[in-house]
């Protein structure tokens, strides 16, 4: 028995052409919101670090869970405008 190999018959396309690059408010634009969102997500634990640190330094114990409940969730994103604004300028 004799085995038969196809040819792919479909026609090649032709090479792409680069793209043109992106225009540079776009690039600034979103490596500024990327700045951003990413200060958005650090800022917390960032938050946190420098508190425990203070309060080591004073000789106290620092706990996550007392700090959300003495001064609410959104105390953990104290002072993110400015780290926002930084990004961005």
């Amino acid at each position: 028995m004799a085995s038969t190999t196809s040819v792919n018959s479909t026609p090649t396309s032709a090479p792409k052409a680069a793209s043109a690059p992106l225009p540079k408010p776009i690039i600034f634009a979103t490596s500024g919101l990327g700045g951003m969102i990413g200060w958005v997500i650090v800022h917390p634990f960032n938050t946190i670090a420098v508190r425990m640190n203070l309060a080591s330094m004073q000789g106290k114990h620092f706990s996550v869970a007392n700090a959300i409940k003495d001064n609410g969730v959104m105390s953990l994103y104290d002072g993110l405008a400015a780290g926002v604004w930084r990004q961005v300028f």
